[in-house]
């Protein structure tokens, strides 16, 4: 049996109401229904779903809570363009306009989340994710490089967390759930409230997952999520840091069992940032810098387990009762990756108006810097299991990559607001640069790789 497993949730400080305020210009019309809710995916800013132009999905908490999703991946089942490929409970890879991996950029408080590691079929990366410390998840439906650059061709998933309440001195939720296909149990707490410029939140997640009564009966991953915030506001002026921890154990893969071969992921993931911003009025709306670190360390065990030819001719698994034990006298080889990424970032933005704010322009630019290593060893039976260094993990050790680029969008009313029809026009432009070294690939050697580009887009939205 495996555990899931969250550590306390603190939040403290004088954080901004602007979230909340953001939901109170949604009408409600039910519930759990809302007309017109405001979003600020695609844009990056502040505007309704009806004049946005790009089509967007959002799922809010209290449809996550309704659903009872035991992951991000199954919370994103019920998002209409979207669809999630998920071999195991530790996996989960959105599919958005048919494109997967990092062809798809995930967004947490607007800070990346992807890294140049992401595997490039479906991954786990969105599991690490706990969907107990999210308030709304919005997706981005199509190309948006011009705002969010490199990993935004399918679409943008981002994901808006939790903030305190700050109209009560104490609140708190709880809430518990039951699956009797893995005999999975669990539950979920916060409690959250404000007293003065502090508020706070303090929650926790439980999960245990069973085996699959369907299937071939690996075990389900234990994981654990922790995320802290601190903020502090005067007037005009904000300052905010967010730290986010995700630890996932053995999320067995047993989906090539048939041909004896199994996977068990652990990933280690922490994302951070602080991020000021200003709000002004007239011609600058707002400035933001967001510096921010992501490591994420994903360990891999590969067990291969001997054959043997069916009637057909077809190679399988020799005793497949035997290979999902992992028994010594059936394993051929093992092998062991660690790939470990530490992502540095920056971001500054810009919200500008003009002409008595019928032209909205945001400009701006960022910076990520990875450093990678990798490392492998194997082991086969013809050497008892003892484990060899290899010179090469999944990645060349000691690599680099960096991500740049900088911006400018433009939203043009044509038409005047008070007129019974509204004609926008939108335009932008990006310049990105990019730059990769990586030392001694095989039958390649050093490689260091630089390149520039420019992506725009245009469009009329009546």
């Amino acid at each position: 049996m495996k555990f899931t497993f969250a550590a306390l949730i603190v939040l403290l400080g004088g954080l901004s109401s602007e979230a909340t305020a953001q939901e109170d210009k949604t009408e409600k019309v039910h519930a759990h229904f809302y007309l017109n809710p405001v979003v600020v995916t695609s844009n990056r800013s502040e505007q309704s779903v009806f004049e946005a132009n790009r089509g967007i999905e959002l799922v809010n908490s209290e449809r996550g809570s309704e659903l009872q999703s035991f992951s991000l991946p199954e919370l994103l089942d019920e998002m209409t363009g979207v669809y999630v490929q998920r071999t195991n409970r530790g996996a989960g890879s959105p599919i958005i306009r048919g494109l997967l991996g990092p062809q798809n950029l995930i967004v947490i408080d607007g800070v990346r989340f992807n890294t140049s590691t992401f595997r490039t079929g479906p991954n786990q990366y969105l599991s690490l994710i706990d969907p107990n410390s999210i308030r709304r998840v919005e997706v981005v439906r199509g190309p948006s490089s011009v705002l969010y650059g490199n990993g935004a061709m399918g679409g943008v998933m981002q994901i808006l967390t939790l903030n305190p309440n700050t109209n009560e001195l104490f609140s708190g939720h709880a809430a518990g759930r039951f699956a009797s296909a893995d005999l999975m149990g669990g539950g979920s707490i916060n409690l959250s409230g404000s007293s003065g410029a502090l508020s706070y939140l303090v929650g926790g997640t439980f999960d245990h997952h069973g085996i699959l009564r369907t299937g071939t009966g690996i075990d389900q991953p234990a994981s654990g999520y922790w995320r802290t915030k601190l903020g502090w506001k005067s007037g005009a002026w904000q300052v905010q840091g967010a730290y986010f921890g995700a630890l996932m154990r053995d999320a067995g893969r047993a989906d090539k069992l048939g041909i004896g071969e199994l996977r068990y992921y652990d990933n280690d993931d922490h994302l951070a940032y602080m991020k000021g911003s200003y709000r002004g009025a007239d011609l600058l709306n707002k400035v933001e810098l967001t510096v921010s670190y992501h490591g994420l360390n994903e360990s891999v065990r590969r067990f291969n387990c001997k054959r043997s030819n069916s009637p057909d001719g077809r190679s399988t698994v020799a005793d497949r009762s035997l290979c999902e034990a992992l028994d010594i006298s059936t394993l051929k080889t093992k092998k062991n990756t660690r790939d470990t990424v530490h992502a540095l970032g920056a971001d500054l933005n810009f919200h500008l108006s003009f002409w008595e704010q019928r032209i909205l322009v945001q400009a701006g630019g960022e910076l990520y810097q990875d450093y990678v290593s990798s490392t492998q060893e194997n082991a086969t039976a013809d050497s008892n299991f003892v484990f060899e260094s290899q010179p090469r993990g999944n990645f060349s050790n000691s690599s680099t990559y960096l991500s740049s680029g900088a911006y400018f969008h433009a939203d043009t009313l044509l038409l005047e607001k008070s007129s019974s029809l509204q004609l926008h026009l939108n335009s932008g432009g990006r310049f990105s640069y990019f730059a990769a070294s990586a030392p001694n690939v095989p039958e390649v050697g050093n490689v260091n790789y630089s390149y520039n580009g420019f992506v725009g887009s245009i469009g009329l939205q009546l």
